[in-house]
């Protein structure tokens, strides 16, 4: 895993996590650094990699793409979204979707 920059140490604890949840040596590995893309080239690259997952901007997503494409590891991906929107039972359902589209207007 290489963590968001701004948020390293969530992931670091989360790889503790799951070590202390009897995750196997070696199968959980957090990689925080300050030259992503050089260091997920290199990851790529490896005859080791078989997925790329990815959560973030869609620009960041096709440079992701090219390069995983280099030697075909394929992706999986969440792109293009800027803020989660989670709707309760006892919420007004005209004023969430006002809410909502307001929201989608704005990051059009």
């Amino acid at each position: 895993m290489k963590p968001a920059k701004e948020t390293p140490l969530t992931a670091l604890l989360i790889g503790q996590i799951l070590t202390e949840a009897g995750a196997p040596a070696g199968t959980v590995n957090i990689v925080p650094t300050t030259s992503a893309g050089r260091t997920v080239s290199r990851i790529l690259a490896d005859d080791r990699a078989r997925v790329l997952s990815f959560t973030g901007s869609t620009e960041v997503g096709r440079i992701l793409l090219a390069e995983a494409a280099k030697t075909v590891v394929p992706p999986a991906m969440e792109l293009g979204g800027s803020a989660p929107f989670v709707v309760l039972d006892d919420a007004n359902l005209a004023d969430a979707l006002n809410g909502a589209m307001v929201h989608v207007e704005s990051v059009a």
